[in-house]
């Protein structure tokens, strides 16, 4: 039975982690959980009936015998605490995005190869029905060189959490919402390598009072973007333009679409839709997918088997891409301060 420790008792680890490994019966069990918060964590512990809360992670490790561990902290905090675990012994399942910076991305992709333990995050996009099959049809699309990612709410600025922390999260709406759709577009491409990038930020709603889908948030404080917009060149000549928002005037409550054009065909994501030409005419294939019950759940389940069994689910997000997609954040909010085009190392 795997031993399971989570960091972070908030929204992600208390109500949606925790419940996932709860949910897997034998396979694993919960045995304690660490916050700074002692009350909440103690309220977790309580809830889930699991023996032992900390208010230090470090304490966690260095007294419980754990085999895996879940850290559903703040961005900033990302790095050093897998960093800690992964030397404890421990697999690690890590939210999203990997860290707030590329050299921290690095350092936790050489722990993870130096140790031989598994590092993962939490792209569940990646197990949505959608994605899964598009991800099977990329290579019928031919050369893909041109992709349009879109993931843009009309309210929905969080209203929970650090989201509006620069210093704790790196950024907004694209570290938090569009982070999920920008993975799973390289994913099905294949993780290509990024040349160069142009963005721009903008803060028109976070930053004043309002309302949203998603409660009420710190405005006052708020100093992340409520949208980012831009394009990706890569080393192979293909581009993605890209847009997120929290908060925009737009019609729909909440849009995430995925474009892929290729030499042979192309293919949008949500819903999955096959454009392609057959017998002298266009065609559009239109595929209904089996629904999913919890596509977090489903990679959480993934990265249980992965480290029960040592076997990489090949649909879980690898140390390198963590890496490759930090570096590329990195780079896409250096040309949004900047104002300039960015070279993404």
């Amino acid at each position: 039975m795997l031993r399971i420790g989570v960091v972070g008792t908030g929204n992600v680890g208390a109500n949606h982690h925790i419940p996932a490994y709860k949910s897997m019966g034998h396979k694993v069990t919960v045995v304690a959980v660490a916050d700074v918060v002692e009350e909440q964590a103690r309220r977790c512990a309580e809830r889930f009936s699991i023996p032992h809360y900390f208010t230090d992670y470090d304490e966690m490790l260095r007294t419980i015998d754990l085999d895996a561990v879940s850290v559903c902290v703040p961005n900033a905090l990302h790095s050093e605490i897998v960093i800690a675990a992964i030397e404890k012994g421990c697999h690690v399942l890590c939210e999203k995005p990997p860290a707030v910076t590329s050299q921290q991305a690095e350092a936790m992709r050489n722990v993870s190869q130096t140790n031989s333990k598994i590092l993962t995050y939490g792209f569940h996009y990646r197990f949505k029905p959608e994605v899964r099959l598009v991800t099977h049809f990329a290579e019928r699309l031919g050369e893909i060189y041109a992709i349009n990612v879109n993931a843009t709410r009309r309210r929905g600025i969080p209203g929970w959490g650090q989201y509006g922390n620069r210093d704790l999260q790196g950024g907004g709406a694209l570290m938090d919402f569009g982070v999920h759709s920008l993975d799973s577009a390289l994913f099905i491409m294949g993780y290509p390598q990024p040349d160069v990038v142009f963005a721009c930020s903008y803060r028109k709603f976070g930053n004043k009072p309002g309302w949203g889908f998603m409660g009420s948030w710190d405005w006052g404080n708020f100093n992340v973007e409520d949208m980012l917009r831009g394009i990706v060149r890569f080393k192979n000549g293909a581009s993605l333009l890209f847009q997120t928002a929290f908060s925009a005037n737009v019609g729909e409550n909440q849009t995430v679409k995925i474009s892929l054009m290729g030499t042979e065909g192309g293919a949008e994501v949500f819903p999955p839709t096959i454009f392609g030409e057959e017998y002298g005419a266009l065609t559009n294939m239109a595929v209904i997918t089996p629904p999913t019950d919890n596509p977090r759940r489903e990679l959480i389940d993934a990265f249980v088997d992965s480290c029960i069994t040592e076997q990489v689910n090949k649909w879980l997000p690898t140390p390198q891409q963590g890496y490759e997609l930090q570096s590329l954040l990195e780079a896409i909010y250096k040309s949004a301060d900047s104002g300039e085009p960015i070279t993404v190392h």
